[in-house]
C-alpha cells in the first residue's frame, strides 16, 4: 500500500480524530506575506502596471490556498457524522472538486463553483507546479491570463508593437493578484457556509472559524 493510500485509509477510518489544525496558522502566515507584498508596493517609486511587483505575493497565494484546503479537510472530519461521506471526499479529491461536493452534500442541492474560484486555483497550480513558459509564444499562455490582465491583476510590460514580453512568473508576482485570490477564497468560504440549512446552525458554527480569517485581506487596500 502506498503512503498516500495509507493516509487516506487512516483519515477515513472511524478512529481518526484531531483537534488541532494548521489552517489558522497558515492563514496568519499568509497574511504576513500579503502585508509584505503591500509594503513592497508602497515602497516602489514607479509602479509597474497591473498590480506592482512583489516577491512575497506568490508565497501568500500558495499559503492561503493551502489553508483553504486544510480547512475543508478539518471540516470533513468535524461534520462527517452529520453529513456522511465528507471524509472520503476530502481524502480522494482535489480541492475544487472537494469544495463543490461539500456544498452539494451539505445543501442537498446542486452547488456550482465560480469562475473566479477556478481561476484562483489555476493560479495556485501554476505557481506550485511551475513549468516555465516561453514569453515570446502567445499560444503558450494559460487561458485564464487574458481575463486577469483585463482586470489589472497581473503585471504587464508593453512594447510599441503591443505585444507583451513579460514572462509569466513575473506577471504572477503581483500584490493585486494575491489580494484577489484571498478575496475569492473568502467569498467561497462564505458561500459554503450559506449552504447549511437553518436547523443545522450548530454544524455550521463548528466550521466557520477559519472563514473569518480569510477576510483578513480587507485590512489592506486594493
Amino acid at each position: 500500500m502506498g503512503k498516500r493510500r495509507k493516509r487516506e485509509q487512516q483519515f477515513t477510518s472511524n478512529v481518526t480524530f484531531a483537534i488541532f489544525t494548521f489552517a489558522q496558522d497558515l492563514i496568519n502566515s499568509a497574511f504576513v506575506l500579503l502585508q509584505c507584498a503591500f509594503n513592497e508596493r508602497k515602497n516602489q517609486e514607479t509602479g509597474i502596471p497591473g498590480g506592482h511587483y512583489s516577491i512575497h505575493a506568490p508565497s501568500s497565494i500558495v499559503l492561503i490556498c493551502t489553508a483553504f484546503d486544510q480547512w475543508l479537510n478539518q471540516s470533513a472530519l468535524t461534520l462527517d457524522v452529520r453529513y456522511e461521506g465528507l471524509r472520503t471526499i476530502a481524502a480522494k479529491h482535489d480541492t475544487i472538486i472537494k469544495y463543490k461536493k461539500f456544498g452539494e452534500i451539505i445543501s442537498g442541492n446542486p452547488f456550482n463553483i465560480s469562475d473566479d474560484l477556478q481561476m484562483a486555483w489555476d493560479v495556485r497550480n501554476e505557481i506550485v507546479h511551475w513549468l516555465p513558459r516561453k514569453a515570446a509564444e502567445g499560444s503558450n499562455w494559460p487561458e485564464w491570463l487574458s481575463e486577469l490582465q483585463d482586470r489589472g491583476l497581473v503585471l504587464s510590460s508593453r512594447v510599441p508593437s503591443g505585444d507583451d514580453l513579460t514572462d509569466l512568473a513575473t506577471k504572477l508576482h503581483s500584490y493585486s493578484l494575491a489580494r484577489w485570490v484571498w478575496k475569492t477564497l473568502a467569498i467561497a468560504g462564505d458561500e459554503l457556509l450559506a449552504q447549511f440549512a437553518d436547523e443545522d446552525e450548530i454544524e455550521r458554527n463548528t466550521i466557520d472559524w477559519s472563514v473569518e480569517g480569510l477576510h483578513l485581506y480587507q485590512q489592506l487596500p486594493e
